[in-house]
C-alpha cells in the first residue's frame, strides 16, 4: 500500500474508505495497524484521499483540477545571501508555455551586467500544452494548497531561503516562504519542480 506522509505534520497517513465496506480479515488488521481510515459519513467536497491520526483529520485533497486549469504562472526561488538565489519559472500564456532556469547572479537587464553573473547558464525551454499540464499536475499533487504559508526555523541566521508564487488567470496570486525550514513533502515538491528539462534547482 502506497505511503503517503500529512502536508501538516509529516506523520503518516492512513488511507481513506468510505461508507460502511464488508470487514474482511486483511481489512480489520489494516484497520488496526492504522493503514486503513474508515469514514462512514457521507464526505464532503472536495473529499481527502487520507486520514491523518496526529492531526486527527482528512488530508491530501486531490480535487484540483479547477485550480490546475487556472493556474498560468508557478515560480519557485531558492538559495542564500552568499551563494545567490535559482528560479524556476513556468508560464502559460494561451497555449504559448514555457519553462526558464534563472541561475544566480544572472542579470534579467541586458545592459548590466556584473563580473559574476552566470548569464550563460540562463535557459528557457518552449512546452507543449500537455507537458505544461503534466507539470501543473504534479505540483499541486505535492497538497501545496495545505502548507502553512511560511516555514521559518528562528535558530538559524543564514542558510537557505525559498519561495513559491502560483498566479491564476483571474488575477488571484499566492505565496509560500521558507527559511531553513520547510514543509513535510519537500522532497515531493522538489521533484515536481526540477521534473522539466532545466537545471536542478
Amino acid at each position: 500500500m502506497a505511503r503517503m506522509k500529512c502536508p501538516h505534520c509529516g506523520k503518516e497517513t492512513a488511507k481513506i474508505l468510505w461508507g460502511k465496506p464488508a470487514l474482511s480479515e486483511k481489512l480489520k488488521k489494516e484497520i488496526a495497524e492504522k493503514k486503513i481510515y474508515i469514514d462512514e459519513s457521507d464526505g464532503c467536497e472536495p473529499q481527502p484521499t487520507r486520514y491523518c491520526f496526529n492531526c486527527k483529520k482528512g488530508v491530501c485533497y486531490t480535487n484540483l483540477t479547477s485550480d490546475e486549469e487556472k493556474t498560468v504562472f508557478v515560480k519557485f526561488e531558492i538559495g542564500g545571501f552568499f551563494g545567490g538565489y535559482e528560479e524556476i519559472e513556468v508560464e502559460r500564456n494561451g497555449d504559448v508555455c514555457r519553462g526558464t532556469y534563472y541561475p544566480p547572479y544572472y542579470s534579467r537587464n541586458p545592459l548590466f551586467r556584473w563580473e559574476e553573473a552566470d548569464n550563460d547558464k540562463f535557459k528557457t525551454i518552449e512546452l507543449t500544452r500537455k507537458e505544461y499540464d503534466k507539470f501543473i499536475h504534479r505540483f499541486y499533487m505535492t497538497f501545496i494548497k495545505e502548507w502553512d504559508e511560511e516555514y521559518v526555523d528562528l535558530d538559524v541566521m543564514d542558510g537557505t531561503q525559498w519561495k513559491i508564487i502560483v498566479k491564476l488567470a483571474d488575477g488571484t496570486e499566492r505565496e509560500w516562504y521558507g527559511s531553513n525550514d520547510f514543509p513535510p513533502l519537500w522532497k515531493r515538491f522538489r521533484k515536481a519542480i526540477n521534473s522539466l528539462d532545466l537545471p536542478d534547482v
